[in-house]
């Protein structure tokens, strides 16, 4: 199959989804955190950082984390389908893949008092998966200023990484980037022992929007299944990739740059 063809495909279908599907539970935001993630994707290259924005929708109930490439591509492939005729479906396709921008990390995380719910992808392929909020948070009484907050110290052991966090309780709310939460006040800052993630919030302010997470129709599965499925594509990528129509077979320093761009994820155990 072309290339081509097979996104075109895929974009619209999603395009149908997001604009047709039903959403069952939808919050709404007090507040916006934007946060800087710094990562270093190969885990042998310590001199070669990667930045991407992800964006905290919060109230003090539940949140929703992503980020921002993700938030910004949802929005204009709903207003392109908004605003476009149904029978112009290429049009609306390539002008959404001409403007779209591009994210490393594809999930969406709602936070809710009794569990995560995560939508994550495979290539193209979404599948949702559920995990407790129950991090253990070690608390010092340890304080420095960060971007005008007063912030303590907080430790946790994460998915196979130690995680030194900042909090503060000038902002009463238990949450934090990605999947953490469970802190008396909102995380500032948190990274790794080894300097392979670390997020910065950058901004807050006030914030009202709706949110929520989509599954209908989307694959359940458990997360030990979701990430061993993703491992397993990771390291037949390039044969996936000409099973879909892009040949790479002879490039052989392409393959190594995959095979060094995707060794360090955030999660190394589950």
């Amino acid at each position: 199959m072309n290339i081509k063809f097979y996104f075109t495909l895929v974009l619209y279908f999603f395009l149908l989804n997001l604009l047709f599907s039903q959403e069952s539970n939808t919050y709404k935001s007090n507040y916006k955190a934007l946060y800087r993630l710094t990562y270093q994707k190969d885990s042998t290259d310590i001199e070669t950082k990667n930045f991407e924005d992800f964006s905290l929708l919060f109230n003090n109930v539940n949140s929703l984390f992503q980020s921002e490439n993700n938030r910004y591509n949802d929005s204009l492939i709903i207003a392109f389908g908004k605003n476009s005729n149904i029978a112009d479906v290429e049009n609306t396709i390539s002008s959404a893949m001409r403007t779209k921008k591009n994210s490393r990390f594809k999930f969406n995380i709602l936070k809710t008092p009794e569990n995560l719910v995560i939508l994550d992808k495979i290539f193209t392929d979404q599948f949702v998966y559920f995990e407790k909020a129950d991090i253990k948070w070690e608390l010092f009484n340890e304080k420095k200023e960060i971007n005008g907050f007063t912030c303590q110290k907080a430790i946790c052991f994460f998915a196979g990484r130690m995680y030194i966090a900042w909090y503060t309780i000038e902002v009463p709310t238990p949450e934090g980037p990605y999947k953490f939460k469970g802190l008396p006040g909102l995380i500032v800052s948190i990274q790794d022992n080894k300097k392979h993630y670390a997020f910065e919030m950058t901004e807050l302010k006030k914030h009202i929007e709706l949110f929520s997470i989509d599954t209908q129709g989307i694959a359940v599965v458990e997360k030990a299944a979701f990430f061993k499925a993703r491992e397993n594509f990771k390291k037949s990528f390039v044969s996936q990739l000409e099973s879909r129509g892009l040949s790479i077979s002879g490039d052989e320093n392409l393959k190594k740059r995959i095979k060094k761009n995707r060794n360090n994820n955030i999660e190394i155990s589950y």
